[in-house]
């Protein structure tokens, strides 16, 4: 069943991600290949996995933009939905809370809300998750949005923190 809000026939022509992923960052990998993929066994990452349903190209992309830099903020619960459904399909595995990536407040202020906590809290609601807020971002670092996927890695190690958090 349909439960995303989003019309059958647009929903049919979303670019899912079928078939072997990669353990932490979810994109797709060949069968048979390892469980992680080279960019994840070259970089370091602070999360142990990620969920992700949708290849970031064709109407997928072009929503995800419409969200964030458009005030789609209705977009959010499709998203949270495609989510929660990818993790279903999953099984479920061992989750103790969601989180997500902060705004600075100048982006804050900027965009009014803030597209990843509104996905994460409703996430949380459907899954029966807790949200933690997690991470603060330095204010005037460079947008994400505008770097290569080199500048991103090396901007995101400047720009996000973990709070000092007792997260159980």
């Amino acid at each position: 069943k349909n439960n995303t809000f989003i019309c059958n026939n647009c929903e049919k022509t979303l670019p899912y991600i079928k078939g072997t992923v990669c353990a932490k960052c979810s994109s797709p990998r060949e069968e048979g290949s390892m469980p992680v993929c080279h960019i994840c066994r070259k970089f370091s990452h602070s999360f142990s996995g990620s969920f992700t349903p949708l290849l970031y190209e064709g109407k997928a992309r072009k929503a995800i933009l419409n969200l964030k830099f458009h005030n789609k903020e209705s977009f959010c619960r499709s998203f949270a939905y495609l989510i929660c459904n990818n993790i279903i399909e999953k099984g479920f595995p061992d989750i103790d809370f969601i989180t997500y990536i902060p705004l600075s407040p100048q982006g804050y202020k900027e965009r009014g809300f803030n597209q990843s906590e509104l996905v994460a809290t409703m996430c949380g609601d459907i899954l029966s998750l807790p949200v933690k807020d997690t991470l603060y971002r330095i204010d005037g670092t460079p947008k994400q949005s505008k770097l290569s996927p080199a500048q991103r890695r090396k901007n995101a190690k400047k720009s996000f923190f973990a709070k000092d958090l007792k997260l159980s």
